[in-house]
């Protein structure tokens, strides 16, 4: 199916694709209602579903965007903005997170026990508040983060036990990290990522273990 160009507005959720494979959702405006964050719905939910692409969507005050248990999907050029998890993976593999604009979200993007995701060319802005982070990872293993501009939010990037697999990599390359209150918190001593390249900016702190 293709899903474009509409307006879905004071709705508490906006798209949900449930074992739905190869669609399209494009160029659509998405926002919830005026709720605490926690009680609004999600823009948009893709469950166990395969080579989807959400792009060029504009999404603002509402929950989540979220990819359970679901692979191979691209999430690109879309302004994502005043939510919760601007892209929260779950269990989801092999996804691309491309072009993106993440701005006063709680947390940019969240991948927890999501593997082989490629996370390239994004802004990710004013993650602010005790919870606030750009880029977090739980237990997620061969990932590239790179070309992304990381500023201004509480944490830039936050590591917990990641990668998961022994033999797994996490790759951080040419981005520009800058402007966080703390650039990379680790939340534990783990092996296994690799930082290169990168442009570290006026951090209040670099690193925290």
């Amino acid at each position: 199916g293709s899903f474009k160009d509409n307006v879905i507005e004071n709705c508490l959720f906006g798209f949900e694709l449930k074992q739905a494979d190869r669609n399209i959702i494009r160029r659509n405006r998405i926002a919830s209602k005026e709720l605490p964050e926690a009680l609004r719905g999600d823009a948009i939910r893709v469950w166990y579903s395969t080579g989807n692409v959400i792009e060029d969507n504009d999404i603002e005050r509402t929950r989540d965007v979220v990819v359970w248990y679901a692979k191979d999907n691209r999430i690109a050029g879309n302004r994502i903005r005043d939510s919760r998890y601007g892209v929260h993976l779950m269990y989801a593999h092999g996804n691309a997170i491309e072009k993106n604009h993440f701005q006063s979200n709680t947390v940019g993007v969240f991948l927890m026990y999501a593997n082989d995701t490629k996370i390239v060319h994004n802004v990710i802005t004013y993650s602010q508040g005790p919870s606030g982070i750009g880029v977090g990872f739980k237990e997620s293993s061969n990932t590239l983060v790179a070309h992304n501009d990381i500023f201004a939010n509480a944490r830039g990037v936050f590591m917990d036990a990641s990668p998961y697999d022994p033999e797994g990599f996490n790759r951080f390359e040419m981005n520009r990290i800058a402007y966080n209150g703390v650039a990379i918190a680790f939340h534990s001593d783990w092996e296994g990522n690799a930082f290169e390249r990168n442009a570290f900016i006026g951090n209040h702190r670099a690193v925290t273990v």
